[in-house]
């Protein structure tokens, strides 16, 4: 028997509401051109614009799903389609774009259905986990999570003393721990707040992957506990107390550029929930507003 899950009613009917409001709009153009008092080229232009978001609506909100069968887990996104082996998947974890889903062998996959929406019980993604790999997540032994956490924290500690080594007295650290909602106290992290005006704070999360957050929206690294990707964890804090920092706003939405030591750079963008995606802003990259942070020692 297949088990499907589909965007959340409530984000389905806001973006079709918000498209009957543009339409209303739309008619409201329409009456103003015929008295003459607007240009008769915004007719076509709403429409469309009105098609467009449409498409967009109903291949972001509409056709994406994840089914589960007895063999197979399918991963219908907005443009493509992912069938895995059921037995190949080892690992459903909820991220910042959706849920992901990690085979043995192969490239990992993330379907935007699951969202970090709040949730009056359990998130719905627990149902998808436990139809995938036949165990809820609550169900996680104490035993295993010891050792999980042993070894992220101590990656945590030494991104905290390298983090520490920077900034001296010109910030302070604060560590965190809290329920992930399955395993009591299993993630830890950090937090550094700068004493200089203008410079930009640093949170550091341990779990299943390193979360490196220099950003409002976008700026959240998810790394793994690989050598190259700690090393990188090192470089992007080391750029924000170096006051390397950029970070462009739109509507909704933020893209971090962090240069590293060896001039490179890297980018990351976020998006205020998954509706904002919807808002078309050509060019935003270029023309919105840029925020530079001050280095911590001046």
């Amino acid at each position: 028997m297949e088990r499907r899950w589909r965007v959340r009613t409530w984000i389905r009917l806001a973006a079709v509401a918000a498209w009957l409001g543009l339409l209303a709009q739309q008619f409201s153009t329409i009456h103003f051109v015929r008295l003459g008092e607007m240009n008769p080229s915004e007719v076509p232009l709403g429409w469309a614009f009105l098609v467009v978001l449409a498409l967009a609506i109903w291949s972001i909100a509409f056709r994406p799903y994840i089914a589960v069968s007895a063999d197979t887990v399918t991963l219908r996104g907005p443009l493509r389609r992912f069938d895995l082996a059921r037995a190949d998947v080892v690992e459903v974890e909820p991220t910042a774009w959706g849920l992901r889903f990690t085979p043995r062998e192969g490239a990992r996959h993330t379907s935007i259905v699951c969202q970090a929406t709040r949730s009056f019980g359990e998130p719905r993604w627990f149902d998808v986990a436990e139809a995938v790999l036949g165990s809820r997540p609550g169900t996680e032994t104490r035993t295993d999570a010891e050792t999980a956490d042993g070894a992220t924290s101590e990656v945590l500690q030494q991104l905290e003393d390298y983090t520490r080594s920077l900034v001296g007295d010109s910030a302070s650290i604060s560590r965190f721990r809290f329920d992930d909602g399955r395993v009591e106290g299993r993630i830890e992290g950090f937090e550094v707040t700068p004493t200089q005006p203008g410079a930009r704070g640093i949170t550091v999360i341990a779990e299943q992957w390193i979360l490196v957050e220099i950003g409002r929206q976008g700026g959240r690294w998810e790394l793994d506990y690989t050598e190259d990707d700690t090393a990188l964890a090192r470089e992007l804090i080391a750029a924000v107390v170096a006051g390397r920092v950029v970070e462009t706003h739109g509507l909704g939405r933020s893209e971090v550029t962090a240069t590293l030591a060896d001039g490179s750079s890297r980018r990351e963008t976020g998006y205020n929930g998954c509706l904002t995606v919807l808002i078309p802003q050509p060019g935003w990259r270029r023309w919105g507003r840029r925020e530079a942070n001050a280095a911590y020692h001046l």
